[in-house]
């Protein structure tokens, strides 16, 4: 079974360059960034969503992405063979046949590709949630479960 990747997997991480390299952007009727030389800094406690918690070219982050994927790529594999107790694992549930676990998780397996179908264009990462779109648009949801991550929901086309 291959897995094609059709652009690079990528976490949406923060801001990892010199604020003299960003764009000027428009905050509050003034301009920020290289025309000025002036940054505003960021709200304390919060993060934009879909921010990375690292930024994307960390080892941490890459190892977050290469998770994101191997979950994504597990699921696909768990339904075409019927492994029942992987697909209950993979969407969080304890046991039982893969459809019954994955219904009863919300996850419709159904509208998941096939591994030749499966093409991942990109990921995002929210804090403990995560967003991986196919090349043909469908989305992954996934919610991270101790060092690794659970599949919460799949969308149609």
């Amino acid at each position: 079974m291959a897995l094609v990747v059709g652009a690079a997997l990528v976490v949406l991480g923060g801001d990892d360059e010199p604020a003299s390299e960003r764009p000027a952007t428009e905050t509050a009727g003034r301009t920020t960034g290289s025309e000025t030389g002036e940054t505003a800094p960021p709200p304390t406690g919060t993060r934009p969503p879909g921010t990375a918690t690292a930024p994307a070219d960390t080892p941490q982050a890459r190892r977050e992405a290469a998770s994101i994927e191997r979950t994504v790529l597990a699921i696909v594999q768990a339904t075409e063979e019927s492994d029942g107790p992987r697909v209950c694992r993979l969407v969080g549930q304890a046991g039982g046949d893969g459809p019954s676990c994955a219904s009863a998780a919300g996850v419709n397996l159904q509208a998941l590709p096939t591994s030749d179908e499966l093409s991942l264009d990109r990921a995002s990462t929210s804090g403990p949630r995560a967003t991986v779109v196919l090349a043909d648009g469908r989305r992954i949801l996934l919610r991270r479960a101790g060092a690794g991550w659970i599949v919460t929901g799949v969308s149609q086309r």
